[in-house]
């Protein structure tokens, strides 16, 4: 079994808002896993609470009341560790090294410990609970809005753990960096704005190949250079217009060629954005115009 290597902090309270609320607080999460009560644990069990251990290590999901369960998790993983059964309704949470204890209303000590050959257990159970006061630092209390049905969703760094009222799923979204590496890597990243980009960091920017989706629907797929479209690239629209060609500084720039989704199609030169240079444009009618541009327009002689 795995150790769990916890401080002795506080944890902070999370607020939670109307159902309504919740949905604009969502904007830019992507769910990355579905928590689902271990199988060893009565299935009529519901989630009640989410802890977050102090090292931001661990989340620890409470389900049911006499008995009280806590099942952990690896929180960048969201893999299973080991599951926990208070015969009494539990409501403290305390963290010591690799030991987890809690507190039932009646104050009666349950210590659960991860590694039983633990050899200091008996001592740091009687400093943690004559030395603490659980009122004022570890009492962990997720008020819930709704009367009988609704999402219920706690925010914790990047992470958002939602469930259903008297619900027996835990979704976890992510925004900002969701997975990989965002820093020197490879890596996915969701914006404020709902725009995504998967694909390769260098000092914390974008750098290299990937692929960035828009919240309107637009799409680049191609080289990226401090974090702008350069070098060689494919920039799609929804309605089906594409480019596909050279960039330099977040512009068209080189030689590229553009098709219209009703048949128009240029394919030659560009500069900042706009047809200039050599190239050839083919219009739907079959009308075509091969020679110089300048800005966008074609130059007669």
């Amino acid at each position: 079994m795995k150790k769990l290597l916890l401080l002795l902090l506080c944890v902070p309270l999370i607020g939670f808002g109307q159902e309504n609320s919740i949905d604009n607080k969502l904007d830019g999460y992507t769910k990355i896993a579905e928590i689902k009560p271990p199988t060893t644990v009565d299935q009529n069990l519901f989630i009640s609470k989410v802890h977050i251990t102090p090292d931001d290590k661990y989340f620890i999901v409470r389900m049911g009341f006499k008995p009280t369960y806590f099942a952990v998790y690896e929180l960048e993983t969201q893999e299973y560790i080991t599951l926990f059964k208070v015969p009494g309704g539990a409501d403290l949470l305390f963290y010591k090294d690799n030991t987890l204890y809690t507190s039932n209303g009646k104050k009666k000590k349950y210590e659960l410990k991860i590694d039983s050959k633990y050899p200091e257990a008996k001592k740091l159970k009687h400093s943690l609970f004559n030395e603490i006061n659980p009122e004022g630092c570890y009492y962990l209390k997720l008020e819930s809005t709704s009367k009988s049905t609704g999402i219920e969703c706690q925010f914790h760094l990047n992470y958002a753990f939602c469930w259903e009222y008297i619900g027996k799923v835990l979704t976890i979204k992510k925004k900002g960096c969701i997975s990989g590496d965002c820093v020197n890597g490879q890596g996915t990243y969701n914006f404020r704005s709902g725009d995504k980009y998967v694909g390769e960091w260098k000092n914390k920017k974008i750098n290299g190949l990937g692929t960035y989706t828009f919240a309107e629907g637009h799409k680049y797929v191609g080289e990226f250079k401090d974090g702008k479209k350069h070098g060689q690239g494919t920039y799609t629209f929804p309605d089906g217009e594409k480019y596909v060609g050279e960039w330099k500084n977040d512009m068209k720039n080189g030689f590229g060629s553009w098709t219209h989704p009703e048949g128009d199609k240029y394919v030659g030169e560009w500069k900042n954005d706009k047809i200039n240079g050599l190239g050839t444009y083919t219009f739907r009618s079959g009308e075509r115009y091969v020679g110089e541009w300048k800005n966008g327009e074609f130059i007669e002689k």
